[in-house]
């Protein structure tokens, strides 16, 4: 008797656990206007914190949508960030340390007469709850700034990385910024050539500096290639590479690697379509370990990438080539050589994207990205949540197909750069946004059984 007892709760406190059910299903969440999933990140807990870029209003003017998620999918948290007479990007995030989250982005107006938008850097600091801690803009009226990406340092502060474009020029420049734990600049730079030049992913390193990836103009033609800065603690650079070939490639994200290297992601158009996805593994000093190519004879793109406990990564994107209709959204597992492990596409009759992914502690994984398939609107940012081997459950049809991208050595070469870093000192600005209540429609598209 008294076995069965210890085996009933510990049934009971196994099943009562987040990730305990390992369920497994795909959502929508969305006005009946237009919604984007933006950015994706885990809390301690097993919460899955997302943001989306929502229309709350039906005026084609943005707010900012930071939901908390259970591993069953439902609302924990959900609050909505609003300025009047702009919209709100929320385009990076990350968890903190004390069960917070941090949220960057920018806000923005359209002029039309000049068919030219103004844009203004915005850091937002939530606690537990998910309610504003504080919050911080930073901007020119003269200038365009917006921030991308962001994570949290060892002393409770924040490096981020966006882009700045001074007055009415066409031409930006990579922008990283450090604040302390209030949001207060502690040093910033900007780097980049005389042309375009924006900003993918910021990581953290072991020896406290850090690695942006970013997209670097090669010349009028509109000719890009993938670029990377190793960043010491105070922004200086270590060094700095380029990687591309005669065409377009650029980074979107970037991961550390146990070996002290980085592992990177993006397109490139060096393939069998239109674009391929491209991962590639550097070297401590950003030398070629090896670059994979991975399409058909249409457009695939890698957007995010994420590592796996069991070793090797998870990469997510979109592909035109497989699955139900235009886009679908695209897992692929890949080993640490790249090689395909499996790969799986979902969606439905229209247009469905993946923009971050992310492991789970029981080994299923998370991604967020946008559907025009499915939902309230015309648009919702969906949330799927999908086995360790990609499926949810047969009762989801042909949302989960299999994939036919096929891997192909790249060809992009490695070339140093050299250009110096500056201190743009660009002012906090005023902030003006607040919380508001809304109503959000959450569409289960389908699941495992719990």
């Amino acid at each position: 008797m008294r076995r069965i007892a210890v085996l009933a709760i510990v049934a009971a406190l196994i099943g009562s656990s987040p990730l305990a059910a390992q369920s497994r299903w795909a959502k929508a969440f969305g006005t009946p206007f237009w919604d984007e999933g933006m950015a994706l990140a885990l809390k301690a807990d097993g919460t899955i914190l997302v943001t989306a870029e929502t229309d709350t209003r039906g005026a084609s003017t943005g707010d900012a949508c930071y939901m908390g998620l259970s591993s069953t999918g439902q609302i924990l948290q959900r609050q909505i960030v609003s300025v009047n007479g702009k919209w709100i990007s929320p385009r990076g995030l990350a968890a903190t340390a004390d069960g917070g989250a941090v949220i960057v982005g920018h806000t923005g107006t359209y002029n039309p007469s000049q068919d030219r938008s103004k844009r203004d850097a915005r850091i937002i600091r939530l606690d537990q709850t998910g309610a504003i801690r504080w919050q911080a803009g930073y901007g020119r009226a003269s200038d365009d700034e917006s921030l991308a990406s962001v994570v949290e340092t060892a002393d409770g502060g924040f490096a981020m990385c966006g882009y700045v474009t001074k007055g009415n020029s066409e031409n930006s420049d990579l922008w990283v910024l450090r604040t302390n734990k209030n949001g207060k600049a502690l040093w910033q730079h900007t780097y980049g050539g005389p042309r375009e030049d924006f900003s993918g992913t910021i990581v953290a390193t072991e020896d406290g500096g850090f690695a942006v990836c970013a997209k670097l103009e090669l010349d009028a033609m509109g000719n890009w290639d993938g670029w990377v800065l190793r960043l010491d603690a105070e922004g200086e650079t270590v060094w700095q590479m380029r990687y591309g070939g005669a065409g377009t490639e650029w980074f979107t994200d970037i991961i550390t690697q146990p070996d002290g290297g980085f592992l990177l992601v993006g397109p490139t158009d060096a393939g069998a379509g239109s674009y391929d996805a491209w991962v590639v593994k550097i070297d401590s000093s950003g030398k070629f370990l090896w670059q994979k190519m991975y399409g058909t004879t249409k457009n695939e793109r890698f957007y995010s990438i994420a590592p796996v406990a069991s070793g090797g990564t998870i990469a997510c994107g979109w592909t035109e080539a497989s699955g139900a209709g235009e886009d679908d959204a695209w897992l692929a597992r890949l080993d640490a050589s790249g090689k395909i492990l499996w790969q799986k596409t979902y969606g439905g009759s229209s247009e469905d994207r993946a923009y971050a992914v992310r492991e789970l502690s029981d080994g299923s994984l998370v991604t967020i990205g946008t559907t025009e398939s499915f939902g309230a609107g015309e648009s919702d940012a969906w949330v799927l949540r999908v086995g360790s081997s990609g499926g949810i459950d047969s009762s989801c049809g042909t949302l989960v197909a299999p994939s036919r991208a096929s891997t192909r050595n790249g060809t992009a070469k490695a070339t140093s750069t050299s250009y110096a870093a500056a201190n743009p000192s660009v002012p906090k600005a005023a902030t003006s946004q607040k919380q508001k209540s809304f109503k959000l429609v959450a569409t289960s598209i389908c699941q495992s059984p719990s």
